[in-house]
This record gives C-alpha cells, sequence and structure tokens, in this order.
C-alpha cells in the first residue's frame, strides 16, 4: 500500500510516486523483479489520469536491474478487466484476483507471476504480487 501525493482533482502534478510505491514493495515482497513479470492486470477503466498513473509505473519500472538484461522480446502485457464489465467499484479488487485465478487455472496467464495493482481516487494505491503454484 502506498499514498499518492496528488490524488486526482488535487490540483497538484501527478507523478505516480505512490503506485510505483506500492508495486516496488510487492515485488519486493515476493522476491521478483518488474522484469521476471509477463502481464499485470489493474482496475483501470480508461480515465486519462488512471493510465497516466500506470504509465509513470512502467516508465520506472520497465527497465532490467542492474546486472540483468530483458530478452530482447521482453513485453509487460497490461490487462485492465473493467474494459468488459464496466465500472464496479470496490468490487474491482475481488475481480481482478478471480480473473488471475481462472487465467492460470485455464493456463492462458502469460506466466505464472502476476502484478495487480489497483488506485482510488483518495490517493491510496495497492499491489501485490500473485504466484500461481502447482
Amino acid at each position: 500500500m502506498a499514498i499518492e501525493p496528488a490524488p486526482i482533482d488535487s490540483g497538484q502534478p501527478l507523478h505516480g510516486v505512490g503506485l510505483t510505491k506500492a508495486c516496488t514493495s510487492a515485488l519486493q515482497v515476493a522476491g521478483v523483479e518488474m522484469i521476471d513479470m509477463e502481464y499485470r492486470i489493474s482496475d483501470l477503466n480508461g480515465e486519462h489520469y488512471g493510465f497516466k498513473d500506470a504509465t509513470f509505473l512502467q516508465a520506472r519500472l520497465d527497465q532490467p536491474p542492474p546486472g540483468r538484461q530483458a530478452p530482447k522480446d521482453w513485453y509487460i502485457d497490461l490487462w485492465h478487466p473493467v474494459e468488459y464489465v464496466g465500472e464496479i467499484g470496490a468490487a474491482i479488487g475481488p475481480l481482478l484476483l478471480a480473473v488471475a485465478l481462472e487465467a492460470n487455472r485455464k493456463d492462458y496467464a502469460p506466466s505464472p507471476l502476476t502484478l495487480c495493482h489497483l488506485s482510488n481516487d483518495n490517493g491510496r494505491r495497492g499491489a501485490i504480487v500473485l504466484k500461481r503454484s502447482t
């Protein structure tokens, strides 16, 4: 969890600090790097603010750490299920977990690791790394 110091409608310039902190913390707790991810799943709903926040995250973390090199074709897919179900408010959290679970159970997830991140209008940011177990 982290707090974005420039939530929507605050009048402050957004720099994506909160989402970056939340995702960095989740990756550290899981003991993985962003380079280990092949996809992430988010609560993005098409609003400019949310995609800008997610773009800052991508710009900061989609680079290999020192000493590691990304595969030539490395790409992190971004899933945002709101595109298919519409804006459902707080129910988006459980939905993201359900989508990740089904993608892994039915073997169409791009990898066994999933970075899941969420935001709210008050500036709270949350992230978790999910790992498929056998």
